[in-house]
């Protein structure tokens, strides 16, 4: 009996712990060059290594199909995007200033994200020890900047 239900368990083990499949169909209007570029996370971690050249089919799409357990980061073509398991449909049109036309989830995050201040952080640090180096004032201004930099997304 107990092996019975040792295989028993060990099987409804595969099943819970096999991997869902986000589906990603990018459609790509007025492009230059008739590829995409997707940055991939593997195993729900990010390496920049991990990348992907996608051809565009006759119709100007591709479908791009990987295992994801939880949400996970997904960049194609300079755009970072949220990924779930299931369809995400995007749209990109270089005829208009911002590439990004629509994707159906997430649409005002994703175009949030893409326009943040990326400065590197020791930057930021040094203009703000230029304009005062007492570390009270240099604490306060950084609580301050984050705050309004988190504000955004808040709202």
């Amino acid at each position: 009996m107990r092996k019975l239900l040792l295989l028993f368990t060990i099987s409804l083990m595969s099943f819970i712990l096999k991997a869902e499949e986000a589906t990603v169909k990018i459609k790509v209007l007025n492009a230059g060059d008739q590829k995409v570029i997707i940055k991939h996370p593997i195993d729900a971690a990010w390496f920049p290594v991990a990348v992907d050249e996608q051809s565009l089919g006759a119709d100007s799409t591709v479908t791009y199909k990987f295992p994801v357990n939880k949400t996970s980061w997904l960049r194609i073509n300079g755009y970072f995007f949220i990924i779930e398991p299931g369809i995400t449909n995007i749209l990109f049109d270089y005829g208009k200033k911002d590439a990004l036309s629509y994707t159906d989830r997430n649409m005002d995050g994703i175009i949030l994200f893409s326009k943040r201040d990326n400065q590197f952080y020791q930057y930021k640090a040094r203009d703000y020890y230029k304009n005062d180096s007492s570390a009270v004032n240099l604490l306060k201004r950084i609580k301050e900047n984050k705050e309004a930099e988190l504000k955004a997304y808040a709202d």
